[in-house]
């Protein structure tokens, strides 16, 4: 007999997220700033009084589906590869838990979900492009793995650039849903989501206890070194 895999249980993992909790009261007073298509504007200053509350409410609605829609068909993968009957029970319950820290931990990104990124308009605006090439050269049946945006008329390869062509595939639905924007914010998101997912569900299968699992999904996914 294999040994019962412990559920969810809150109070233990009391201490872990008041932990977090004050890390991100920590982290949300170091200095941090979002883009939008014109200049960085610091997180400080992007105070409640200044943001459209009907912009605020669209921008979290179109988050959560979005965030809310690939976990749920990740979760559905994941079950089928497992060959098990799809049950949304605990794995839901730490997939939601992830999703509602890595928002804390990006705030307000959710307000301004559609019009900001993440950043100082550097990596980020490349990593948008890359996700951006994917997407018109897949959708217009054209190898992935070349731009004619580089070295025109000629183009160029892009196979030992860093491009990553499977999250473009993945952001493909958002980008054509919500714009790249929110697609770009989408996969930031879950990539660091997915992650931690990924550590609670190794942890899981060690240890057959998903108090310890949450734990170490958290340790992962959250980590400054991540």
């Amino acid at each position: 007999m294999g040994k019962k895999q412990a559920s969810l249980d809150p109070s233990v993992l009391k201490p872990a997220f008041l932990a977090m909790l004050a890390a991100i009261l920590i982290f949300g007073a170091s200095s941090k700033t979002v883009r939008d298509s014109v200049k960085d504007i610091s997180w400080d200053g992007i105070p409640w009084a200044s943001i459209d509350p009907g912009a605020a409410i669209y921008n979290a609605t179109v988050a959560v589906t979005l965030l809310s829609a690939y976990t749920i068909l990740f979760l559905a993968a994941y079950k089928k590869i497992q060959g098990k009957k799809l049950k949304y029970g605990d794995d839901l319950k730490a997939a939601i838990i992830f999703t509602v820290i890595a928002l804390a931990m990006t705030y307000p990104l959710l307000l301004v979900y559609t019009s900001h990124v993440p950043g100082d308009g550097r990596d980020s605006i490349k990593s948008m492009w890359n996700l951006w090439t994917a997407k018109e050269r897949i959708t217009r049946s054209h190898d992935p793995y070349h731009t004619d945006m580089i070295f025109h008329p000629q183009g160029t390869s892009l196979i030992l650039d860093s491009y990553p062509l499977l999250a473009g595939i993945i952001s493909i639905p958002a980008q054509s849903l919500s714009g790249l924007i929110p697609a770009y914010n989408t996969m930031m998101l879950l990539a660091l989501i997915w992650s931690a997912f990924g550590a609670y569900k190794l942890t899981e299968y060690l240890t057959k206890d998903r108090n310890t699992a949450i734990i170490c999904g958290l340790a992962f996914g959250f980590s400054p070194y991540h």
